[in-house]
């Protein structure tokens, strides 16, 4: 009976157990297979694998749709995360929905089934008519001449154009632009608005019996070619290879997937990087060149208050073009981006550089979703201020590469080196905890920084990678980041409340950092985990995704998806050339450090591989990560490296010694932090509302942990100097919230206007309603001259508006220097606030001062180094500089 037992496993197609790569409580690797439940991703051979998870292959479709309205386009309904959601349940190939009103919830049971549920078949298309109640906007208009929405911006009746719709399921988008397709339109002038709207069901794959098949379909014979005894591994490669082709736009440069097709700097940046500088060096380069702009500096992309320098990691481009110059050795390259270089890093060190921690400031790296990582109540300007771990780890390897370019040329270098090792202790000294476990994402807070309790996966892979920290340390931080059953979420832990992308989201491509520093520090069970999550990311779902939910590892479900993204598809390749082949090139040729981490490898080959004036077989056999054996063209050779100045044909073969190391991972469940206090200050006492799962709320005192308290106030007694406050909630588990918003406690201050005469007065919202106009031509100068009373530390802003663009993306930040005492001092970072926030105000950045007892003078001035990313607009409306007394 057993004997027939056995046979029928064999017969029923179930891999044997000699096959397993990854196994873990959620779903297991095998050499062709990925296992899930009931799901499964086979892999027929090398040019086709079939999937049974099949609500990935419809195009967005699901029945329960979210979205949001907006009114002329913008993204002012609701907070992020706070959208409707309606269940579809269409009959006769229509459906009509309930009636929404605009900033308020949903109708009763809008998002749950009514009823029978009518078939939506596959490749069919059914019209949707969404309705919405704009009657109380609408009168708000015509009794106010205004409507005032969620975040205080104001749209006033002149303006109103219409409402739109946008959402995450095609047709509609989240894009928050005027599209007149998804304009919506009052027929009968009752205020109810509609739009009608076509979706399909419609399957991306072909599906049979059950199963969506991917097969190779494009020409990808330029590329190198794979051999392994391993299929899976033979499969997904060349998946990748043609999700790598499709990328590449009509002028040859790289778009960021299958629904973002424009080219962006972060993400052809950390691609470049990962893989595909070593296979597709003229499209890297052409993709980099797009990133350049009049001014022969990086382009940030649009982003939060209005881009750089609110967003600074522009400079991940470095990595990539210096990348591109290590695998073709090419020396006009090299020519032609010093002076990229060298343009932006000489501008940062004017603009993002804290000399006081030695830290560069602004967004994180990636993490560019302001609500995704950041607590609600950080404006752009407290981002601006915050240093960032990724960023950071950007930073200090852009300006050792711009030292060692400098050196090469013949140029200057020690500033860039010693700036680079600036960084570097600043970041061991602020970012890592003193168990030298654990990096923390950013510096936060207003005036007095504190260190996050989250935690970031790219930027613990970076720094690593970059060797920031010391070898003991850099495998402290790989083995102590938490890991889930789906692989390495972006952030840890998560925020309650926010919905899954960054947040509650598994990146492959920041996986695959992941996996690379986990094969650096020769840390297994990690790096065995990181290549199973990429694996059952591209086997089930056909496709290198974009992310997926850190809970559930489900690609439906997160704010926006897109297929073949381009830095999954070169973290899937990394894994070939930078964790099996163990391939980094430097200037002397490619150092090979292989980690093939599975005992059922036996061999992977890549043949056709072209390096500088070479073309490579290189032959990997056995598993393990120490060689025992490098040969090239036959000969043994005592370092396991491949010359840069070699020409012609090599074979190389490279033998491993069959070794693991087995060392014991932790799966950990996905932790999510205790809401962030909202504290209010009620003459000596801070006051905030209970949270309930918080256990204690921790107290601070000008960035630094001051007393725990159980109950929801605490007084501070009287103060004779300023003082900030902030408190965090810390649940059973030891799980802290966010800081809240700053309390400052101020004791002595001062306003100041500008010495001019060309005051405005149309615009309400300014003291004494008096303003000042800055622009590129106008007010390029500006002095605030005054008196204090005593020698010190003051801390100073400007209270300014800026409506050029809204607070989460576009490029029209203002920056002006200043100066005090016409000694130069600092950037005023002036961001974005709204496109319509004509009447609101707030202040730039803070900082600290040192001020003479009597007359001082501090002057506003726009300098070269101000340019925006923008270029043209650089403006804003100036109302007052704001002194505080420490």
């Amino acid at each position: 009976m057993k004997k027939l037992f056995l046979i029928m496993i064999l017969a029923s197609g179930i891999i044997a157990s000699q096959d397993l790569l990854v196994s873990n409580p959620a779903f297991s690797v095998y050499a062709d297979s990925v296992r899930e439940g009931n799901y499964s991703g086979i892999v027929l051979n090398s040019k086709s694998i079939k999937s049974n998870y099949l609500k990935t292959f419809s195009e967005g479709f699901d029945r329960i749709v979210k979205f949001k309205f907006s009114i002329n386009g913008l993204d002012n309904e609701a907070v992020s995360g706070k959208d409707h959601s309606v269940y579809m349940n269409p009959k006769d190939g229509k459906f009509i929905t309930p009636v929404f009103k605009f900033g308020e919830d949903d109708p009763v049971g809008a998002s749950l089934p009514q009823g029978e549920d009518f078939e939506i078949k596959m490749n069919h298309s059914f019209d949707v008519t969404f309705r919405l109640d704009m009657r109380s906007v609408l009168k708000e208009l015509e009794a106010n001449g205004k409507f005032r929405c969620f975040d205080g911006s104001v749209i006033k009746s002149e303006d109103m154009d219409a409402p739109y719709i946008f959402g995450g399921t095609t047709p509609l988008n989240w894009s928050f632009e005027a599209d007149p397709k998804l304009r919506m339109t009052d027929e009968n002038g009752d205020g109810i608005f509609e739009i009608t709207l076509t979706f399909e069901n419609s399957s991306s794959r072909p599906i049979k019996n059950g199963y969506a098949f991917w097969n190779l379909s494009e020409d990808i014979s330029e590329f190198p070619k794979i051999s392994s005894n391993v299929k899976i591994t033979e499969t997904l490669y060349n998946l990748s290879l043609e999700e790598f082709k499709q990328d590449i736009r009509d002028d040859g440069a790289l778009m960021a997937g299958k629904k973002w097709t424009g080219v962006w700097t972060r993400d052809i940046s950390y691609s470049i990087l990962l893989s595909l500088a070593a296979i597709a060096p003229d499209a890297c380069k052409t993709s980099l060149m797009a990133k350049v702009d009049e001014k022969n500096r990086l382009i940030q992309d649009t982003g939060t208050g209005g881009s750089w320098p609110v967003s600074s990691d522009r400079i991940t481009w470095i990595l990539a073009a210096w990348e591109v110059y290590l695998t073709t050795g090419d020396e006009v390259w090299l020519k032609q981006i010093y002076p990229i270089i060298k343009n932006s890093l000489d501008v940062d060190l004017l603009s993002v550089l804290d000399k006081s921690t030695g830290l560069i400031r602004g967004e994180s790296s990636f993490l560019d979703w302001r609500e995704q990582t950041y607590p609600k109540w950080m404006e752009p300007k407290d981002i601006y201020k915050s240093q960032c771990l990724g960023t950071n780890a950007a930073f200090y390897q852009s300006f050792k590469i711009l030292a060692q370019i400098s050196k090469i040329l013949g140029e200057p270098n020690e500033k860039y080196y010693s700036t680079a090792k600036m960084i570097k202790d600043g970041m061991n000294k602020y970012l890592l905890n003193e168990d030298g476990d654990r990096l923390s994402q950013y510096l936060y807070g207003n005036q007095f920084l504190s260190a996050s309790d989250k935690t970031e996966a790219l930027g613990t892979s970076l720094s690593v990678l970059f060797e920031i920290l010391e070898p003991e340390t850099s495998r402290k931080v790989i083995t102590n980041y938490p890991i889930s059953n789906f692989g390495i979420p972006s952030i840890s832990p998560q925020i309650s409340e926010i919905p899954p992308y960054h947040n509650n989201g598994i990146w492959p491509f920041v996986v695959g950092y992941y996996a690379w520093a986990s094969a650096k520090t020769g840390n297994t069970f990690e790096l065995q985990h990181s290549i199973g999550s990429i694996y059952r990311v591209a086997a089930l779902f056909l496709t290198n995704k974009e992310n997926f939910v850190a809970e559930n590892g489900d690609p439906v479900g997160t704010e926006i998806n897109s297929d073949r993204q381009l830095w999954s598809v070169a973290a899937n390749l990394a894994i070939v050339y930078r964790i099996y082949l163990g391939m980094n090139f430097s200037g002397d040729g490619i150092k090979f450090t292989p980690n093939i981490p599975f005992d059922v490898y036996r061999n992977i080959s890549i043949s056709e591989f072209k390096y500088r004036n070479a073309k490579l077989v290189i032959n990997v056999n056995g598993f393990g990560n120490e060689i025992i054996s490098f040969k090239i063209n036959g000969e043994e050779s005592d370092e396991a490296l491949f010359p840069a100045d070699n020409e012609g044909d090599y074979v190389i073969d490279i033998i491993l010694k069959n070794n693991i190391v087995s060392d014991k991972g932790l799966i950990r469940e996905v932790k999510f932090a205790p809401e962030t206090p909202n504290v209010q200050l009620e003459e000596t006492r801070l006051i905030w509302d209970k949270i309930e799962s918080a256990e204690n709320y921790e107290i601070f005192r000008n960035g630094k942990s001051f007393e725990t308290v159980y109950r929801n106030s605490f007084d501070f007694g009287e103060l004779k100097d300023y003082a900030e406050f902030q408190v965090r909630a810390v649940n059973k588990s030891g799980v802290y919230s966010f800081l809240s918003q700053p309390v400052s406690i101020i004791q002595e201050l001062k306003f100041v206007k500008p010495a001019a005469e060309n005051f405005l007065s149309q615009i309400n919202g300014a003291s004494d309603n008096k303003y000042l106009s800055l622009t590129k031509s106008d007010n390029l100068e500006l002095n605030f001259n005054f008196e204090v009373p005593e020698t010190g530390k003051y801390k100073v802003d400007f209270r300014y508006n800026n409506s050029n663009g809204p607070i989460n993306t576009d490029n029209k930040c203002a920056i002006r220097s200043v100066y005090v005492n016409d000694n130069y001092s600092f950037i005023a970072v002036l961001p974005q606030r709204g496109r319509e926030t004509i009447h609101e105000w707030g202040y730039s950045n803070s900082e600290f001062v040192n001020l003479k007892a009597g007359k001082n003078t501090i002057t506003l001035k726009f300098e070269p180094h101000n340019e925006n990313m923008n270029i043209e607009t650089n403006s804003l409306l100036l109302d007052h500089l704001r002194i505080i007394k420490l």
